[in-house]
């Protein structure tokens, strides 16, 4: 590897680490304007997510300039393609989060109404899977990689509930609808949320292993 070609790919690293610790802060805070009902912290996500999309540019044109100028191959090239992957991922799990604290501002806006469902419980489920995911890429841990992708269950069998309990709490007050749906909304995005640190765990293991477990539960 040239010294030219190790010094830009140490950058995209950089990139990568600085980016994805701005968006786990992002859920985080999304998560909590819309459990604490917390107006001034939901405007402040909403009002913040020009920082990730130009950063998410920026690290797939730099991705693109080495692929094209020093044509990587084998490890190298798995890592550029990986971080292509998950440097999506990751912009859309901001945008995600961006989404919560837009339920969350209309939730606080709206009329008094208990949550239908345990969404502190499925939003700490998804944001201890966001910390290992980020956790297993920085360190690089195959096996932490493994155990979110396993862990990724547990989100969906809490969606599957919430379904559940918001349409029959629908039937029951069909005057609160709105309602509602937008905190069946915010479940949805946080299960949305598991499912990309899913990706981006799979991806991981590809980098390191060369092996593509998407789509296939028995080697991942």
């Amino acid at each position: 590897m040239s010294r030219h070609m190790e010094l830009e790919l140490e950058k995209i690293r950089q990139d990568v680490t600085a980016l994805v610790s701005h968006v786990e802060n992002i859920v985080v805070t999304a998560v909590k304007s819309l459990v604490e009902r917390d107006q001034e912290m939901a405007l402040k996500i909403v009002n913040a997510d020009t920082y990730v999309n130009q950063k998410e540019v920026d690290i797939e044109e730099s991705c693109l300039k080495v692929l094209a100028l020093h044509q990587p191959v084998a490890m190298d090239l798995r890592y550029l393609i990986g971080v292509i992957k998950l440097n999506n991922d990751i912009e859309r799990i901001a945008d995600l989060a961006v989404n919560i604290a837009e339920r969350a501002l209309y939730l606080i806006r709206a009329d008094g109404i208990a949550m239908p469902f345990d969404i502190p419980i499925m939003s700490k489920e998804t944001c201890a899977m966001l910390r290992n995911t980020i956790k297993a890429l920085f360190e690089r841990d195959k096996d932490l990689a493994r155990a979110v992708i396993k862990r990724d269950q547990v989100i969906d069998d809490l969606n599957r509930d919430m379904y559940e309990i918001i349409f029959s709490a629908i039937k029951k007050n069909p005057e609160k609808c709105d309602i509602y749906i937008n905190y069946l909304s915010a479940g949805r995005h946080l299960e949305r949320i598991a499912d990309y640190c899913t990706n981006i765990a799979e991806d991981l293991i590809y980098m390191e292993e060369g092996i593509i477990v998407r789509h296939h539960p028995e080697i991942s």
